[in-house]
């Protein structure tokens, strides 16, 4: 499948309160290689003059890792302060990003390096090309993996992950790391909506979840109901994530994507507009049981939460 929407680099940083750690780039080729022994064909290390950053190269990817003696620019943080869903799920990430002295950056890209003075560096900006969709996931999985490794031995107190723009907690981006090669709760953010109105006694939202154009090529609206936020996030990530495994064969408009005791999903397309212009995927959840025991409404919550503990 062509992905159309999906970004050049796959970037995160590691934020750190004190001092940047030392990065032992030998034992991050020795980690990569053998994770994709079999798989990729082996890196090579390129040293930077400076000293303070490193690339890997191999299989036409380019990884570039840099310790930086400063704060992560502000500016590409705010958005994701600002989000309700970072409010919910890391409280203080605020304080962690403002107290933050230094940052460990990691890019990984199949896109030629910018060369100043035969140094490879990180080039600016989101840029965005058709790609296979193996390409992208191939790149997803490097970044997450190299940014586990990093973060399970150097203890920092935030990790940015820029391609979905989200501020996480380490244990948090550990729990989600670990569920699988590519877990789509890292990769999605929901952006919460909600009317003034209610069903029996409660308020309705619903969700957008941005960045599913890199994995879609359109975008994707949980349209509102009663469920909790956490619930709908999980069947957000459920769809995307059956629909590529469909390689892009998408549910039929009115089709329905799941059936289950909280009702049923029914998938509607909608073409291009001002506000989705590549078109949208809009899931609503029919016959809603809103008279779920709260043991059950519960139990959806804590698929989603577990996660981040």
């Amino acid at each position: 499948m062509l992905l159309s929407f999906a970004p050049i680099d796959l970037e995160s940083a590691t934020l750190y309160a004190g001092p940047c750690p030392n990065i032992p780039f030998p034992e991050i080729l020795d980690h990569l290689n053998a994770l994709f022994r079999g798989v990729l064909e082996p890196f090579r290390f390129c040293p930077v003059a400076t000293g303070a950053a490193g690339a890997f190269v191999g299989s036409g990817l380019f990884v570039l890792v840099s310790k930086n003696s400063r704060p992560l620019g502000l500016q590409s943080l705010t958005q994701s302060l600002a989000s309700p869903y970072t409010q919910m799920t890391f409280e203080d990430a605020a304080t962690a990003v403002a107290d933050h002295r230094s940052h460990i950056h990691i890019t990984v890209t199949h896109d030629a390096p910018v060369e100043t003075g035969g140094e490879p560096q990180a080039k600016l900006g989101v840029k965005r090309a058709p790609q296979a969709d193996g390409l992208f996931d191939m790149k997803l999985a490097v970044c997450k993996l190299l940014t586990q490794y990093v973060c399970g031995r150097s203890y920092p107190t935030a990790i940015h992950w820029r391609q979905s723009n989200q501020i996480l907690r380490p244990e948090q981006f550990l729990s989600l790391a670990a569920t699988r090669a590519l877990p789509m709760p890292l990769f999605l953010h929901p952006s919460y909506f909600t009317g003034a109105w209610t069903i029996a006694g409660r308020q309705v939202i619903g969700a957008r979840a941005c960045f599913a154009e890199h994995f879609l090529n359109c975008a994707v609206i949980f349209e509102e109901t009663p469920m909790p936020p956490d619930w709908i996030f999980v069947r957000i990530c459920e769809f995307v994530e059956a629909m590529r495994a469909r390689a892009g064969q998408l549910t039929p408009d009115g089709g329905i994507f799941e059936a289950n005791e909280a009702g049923t999903i029914r998938v509607r397309h909608a073409g291009p507009s001002d506000a989705n212009p590549a078109g949208a995927l809009h899931l609503t959840l029919e016959s809603c049981a809103v008279h779920l025991p709260p043991t059950e409404a519960r139990g959806f919550g804590q698929r989603l939460k577990r996660l981040f503990q």
